[in-house]
């Protein structure tokens, strides 16, 4: 959290997000996930091991399909109200999932 206030300090229109990949890639399936993988120009697959470049590339990817909006689904409000940010949280918003 201070990192994004610090950064937006500097920009403050800068996007910021937080995924959990393995997460991403329980929730949405290996099938989903290889097709990004199939188009995408890298050797790394959705099975890889280790898994490292994986995550990141999974990572990536939810966030480039939230911030251009093609993901629509915003999962914070899915969780509960313990877990959920503060009202002052800036960086609470996520990016979302496809619909």
């Amino acid at each position: 959290m201070m990192f994004v206030t610090r950064i937006r300090e500097v920009f403050p229109l800068v996007n910021v997000t937080e995924t959990h990949p393995k997460a991403m890639l329980v929730a949405l399936g290996r099938k989903c996930w290889r097709n990004y993988f199939d188009v995408l120009p890298t050797s790394v697959t959705v099975d890889a091991k280790p898994d490292h470049e994986r995550d990141a590339i999974i990572s990536a990817v939810a966030a480039r399909e939230g911030f251009e909006g093609r993901w629509k689904k915003v999962l914070i409000n899915d969780r509960y109200p313990s877990a959920r940010p503060f009202a002052g949280d800036q960086c609470g918003a996520g990016v979302g999932v496809p619909e």
